[in-house]
């Protein structure tokens, strides 16, 4: 296997006993330096070195003795014109007994995050990284060695850098789309017959059956699949159902079983989904029509079922077909088939009919070691519902969250489908007497639903506020969504363009409007 190279930067000395970062290694080469001013000379030859991976450790207390900002502001800047990279930094923040000290890092560490947060750039990934290694702070290493931590310690930070790459190259498949004829069965059901098409017995009748047993056990473990078939759909349901198959009718979501065009239909579902064509592998015999979606979805992953048995071996030994965190996406899997359920009741009722059906009810949690893996995941993967688009880990929440002028709220929804689980999230900071939102998510599994109405009314109600400051950060993927939003409170609004504002928003009595759709 070709090995990748890795930068790592440090405003630290990470040489001694480097064989550390040898024997971690394993299919990386690493380049080290180390950085304790602006002037990063690796950073300009990275095209030269063919680097994939940027890892920047910065011991936070040293960072304060040069132009932390200055150093932040170049950083972003340079990301930006490397799209191709993906940049890591890990801030380590030891804490002092001095809470004056204490008070000056956190201010400045803040300072610099901000400039992350407000870059929208989506190849610059960073953590806080706090109370996981404050038993490896060593001082005397800190004062001889510039190197601040035992020894043990590069062992383990080595660990995660080598893990975050891993865990990035081989990122799963969120969906699987599937062709239906000589794919799940052998032949063309419209012309054959369902009663005469290959499955269970024949020569490759018992392969089939067995892709479509394999395809539901990936189902069980989180993946998603939908069909994306030219055929009649009482056909397809026909055939599945009468033949009695391993694979039933709603094992499949959105299934888009037409004449239309199948890169037009499987772009159709993951914009439902918001997924993207990367999370995806498309299934299907025909060349011409794997060329065709190929030249429309680039990023797409293509196999052909034209001979079942190399697709059969191919899919079950594809690295990114193999799952590991099965809690996580089953509860994902349920959310899109409660947005499945809530689309197909919105075809036929008005709104007020629909809802007075659907009994809303939206219910607020504190942040808790049970919910904030939820957190985290709303903070780094919304996109369109994001307002401020702010990247937050876990230690970065908990941090938020002991500071007595933020407030962290999530939110969930319950209707007559079940429970949606946790689907979005605010933040408010208290600052000279006025209050601002700093963050606002929603999942986009329930937009169009009223929510943020609902729960802006109740940030108005709660707080006993007038007026309400807005944190807005406008990406490509947001400036809709945010646009709309703030059309309710002000009368021919003029379109906002993309960059980072504070908008300020009075009540409106008509939020109380929305009140009808929820049950309170």
């Amino acid at each position: 296997m070709t090995k990748s190279n890795i930068l790592l930067l440090s405003n630290f000395n990470i040489f001694p006993k480097s064989e550390i970062w040898k024997n971690s290694s394993s299919n990386y080469n690493l380049i080290f330096e180390n950085i304790y001013d602006s002037n990063f000379s690796s950073l300009e030859k990275l095209d030269q070195k063919k680097i994939n991976n940027v890892f920047i450790l910065i011991y936070f207390n040293f960072f304060l003795n040069i132009n932390h900002i200055k150093a932040v502001k170049f950083f972003t800047k340079f990301v930006r014109k490397k799209k191709n990279l993906e940049f890591h930094f890990f801030f380590f923040r030891k804490k002092n007994n001095n809470p004056i000290i204490d008070k000056e890092i956190d201010n400045k560490l803040i300072k610099s995050l901000n400039f992350f947060e407000n870059s929208n750039l989506k190849n610059l990934h960073y953590s806080i990284i706090q109370d996981d290694f404050a038993n490896y702070f060593d001082s005397r290493n800190e004062f001889i060695l510039k190197m601040p931590f035992e020894f043990s310690f590069l062992r383990k930070i080595s660990k995660m850098i080598f893990k975050t790459i891993k865990k990035k190259e081989l990122s799963p498949f969120k969906i699987i789309f599937l062709d239906c004829d000589n794919t799940l069965w052998g032949g063309v059901s419209a012309d054959d017959g369902y009663n005469t098409v290959e499955y269970s017995t024949g020569d490759l009748g018992p392969i089939y059956e067995k892709f479509q047993r394999h395809l539901l056990n990936l189902k069980k473990q989180g993946f998603l699949l939908s069909l994306i078939s030219k055929n009649k759909e009482n056909v397809v349901w026909k055939t599945l159902k009468k033949r009695g198959m391993i694979l039933k009718r709603n094992d499949f979501i959105f299934p888009q079983i037409n004449w239309n065009d199948k890169s037009k239909n499987i772009l159709n579902v993951l914009k439902l989904l918001n997924l993207r064509a990367a999370d995806a592998v498309f299934i299907d015999d025909s060349d011409f029509e794997i060329l065709k979606v190929k030249k429309s979805i680039k990023d797409l992953t293509l196999i052909n079922s034209k001979d079942i048995i190399k697709c059969y071996d191919h899919v079950i030994s594809h690295p990114k077909l193999q799952k590991k965190n099965i809690v996580d996406d089953l509860k994902k899997n349920k959310q899109y088939i409660l947005k499945s359920n809530f689309l197909e009741l919105k075809k036929n009722f008005n709104d007020k009919k629909m809802f007075a059906k659907l009994n809303q009810k939206v219910y607020f949690k504190k942040i808790t070691n049970q919910n904030i893996s939820r957190a985290e995941q709303l903070f780094n993967k919304t996109n369109q519902f994001n307002f401020s688009v702010n990247r937050r880990n876990i230690n970065e929440i908990l941090f938020f969250k002991k500071k007595s002028n933020f407030k962290i709220r999530l939110f969930g929804l319950k209707d007559v489908y079940g429970d949606h689980g946790i689907i979005g999230l605010y933040t408010l900071e208290k600052r000279l007497n006025k209050i601002f939102l700093v963050d606002f998510i929603l999942s986009c599994r329930v937009i169009e639903r009223y929510i943020e109405y609902y729960v802006i009314n109740r940030i108005f109600r709660e707080n006993k506020l007038r007026q309400l400051k807005i944190n807005l950060n406008l990406t490509e993927a947001n400036i809709d969504m945010v646009n709309k939003f703030l059309s309710f409170f002000f009368k021919n609004m003029k379109f906002l363009k993309r960059g980072n504002l504070m908008k300020t928003i009075d009540y409106n009595e008509s939020l109380k409007n929305y009140l009808q759709y929820f049950n309170e």
